[in-house]
């Protein structure tokens, strides 16, 4: 539900287990082991103004999840796993009950998703993609913060992208 729905109940669940002091401080701490100089967590779900960050550290982490955590962005596509590790999927929550509010999940081109809302960030959405170019395919990222329209900012950069961009 946090990656699907992003369900404040979810990560205040979430971080119940060790508390959200605990929690939020190990959040802040692996913003920095991923040299995410610009940003501060301050509560679990992301709804406080005090959670900041820029799209260049929000880039960090989408990197850090592309090579380390990449079963993250399926999970945010709605890809259904029967088990994580030892846990066993779907015996509280039924996993295919789960609305998926994530926008672009069906284009075959996505590789990840998250957005959000509040009223001190407005709408955002961090994106992975792949990028067809002549030497392959190229994970590219889309960073929107603070937008009206966050789907439509998001596919007005992605077109430029495609039309645009060119490995050298």
């Amino acid at each position: 539900p946090l990656l699907m729905q992003s369900s404040n109940d979810a990560a205040k669940i979430l971080s119940s287990f060790i508390g959200e002091g605990v929690f939020v401080s190990n959040m802040n701490a692996k913003a920095t082991s991923l040299q995410m100089a610009d940003t501060q967590f301050a509560d679990a779900s992301g709804i406080s103004a005090g959670n900041i960050s820029t799209a260049y550290d929000i880039s960090k982490l989408l990197q850090y999840i592309y090579y380390k955590r990449p079963f993250l962005f399926d999970i945010s596509k709605g890809v259904a796993f029967e088990s994580a590790g030892i846990v066993k999927i779907g015996d509280v929550i039924k996993v295919n009950n789960l609305k998926n509010v994530n926008e672009f999940i069906d284009e075959p081109d996505l590789i990840g998703v998250k957005n959000g809302e509040t009223s001190a960030a407005k709408q955002t959405m961090a994106t992975v993609w792949n990028i067809h170019a002549p030497q392959g395919d190229v994970p590219m990222a889309i960073v929107v913060l603070g937008s009206e329209n966050r789907k439509n900012d998001t596919s007005i950069l992605l077109q430029w992208l495609k039309e645009n961009f060119i490995v050298l």
